[in-house]
């Protein structure tokens, strides 16, 4: 259980802080590319568009990209033409992925926290 422990701390120590490294690279580089297709009227309506368009909440609308980048299954109901999300440059998807990647090594960490939690 020592070393469940010890994984689940160097998940958290490098991981959280890579996730974070990553979406603020997606942050400062997606919608630039992908604001003049999708952040209007059908996809966003008016009140969402004034709520995204600030900093700390904008940070959605970056996850919503990334979805269409990296997973358009999750997004296809919101994003109905996924075309410009599949022009883009390969290491786009790659970010993508490896977002995602980085959320899932954090859900399991939360995971291993609870069993430790539950058996300890």
């Amino acid at each position: 259980m020592k070393e469940l422990a010890l994984l689940a701390f160097s998940i958290m120590t490098y991981g959280i802080p890579a996730l974070l490294l990553v979406l603020h690279l997606l942050h400062f580089t997606l919608p630039k590319r992908l604001d003049n297709t999708w952040f209007k009227a059908p996809f966003f309506s008016d009140a969402e568009r004034a709520i995204y368009s600030s900093y700390p909440l904008s940070l959605f609308k970056t996850i919503a990209y990334t979805c269409a980048v990296g997973l358009p299954v999750v997004v296809k109901k919101r994003f109905i033409d996924l075309s410009p999300a599949s022009s883009l440059n390969i290491l786009f998807k790659l970010a993508s992925y490896l977002f995602f990647v980085l959320v899932l090594l954090g859900v399991i960490m939360v995971l291993i926290f609870l069993t430790a939690a539950i058996v300890l």
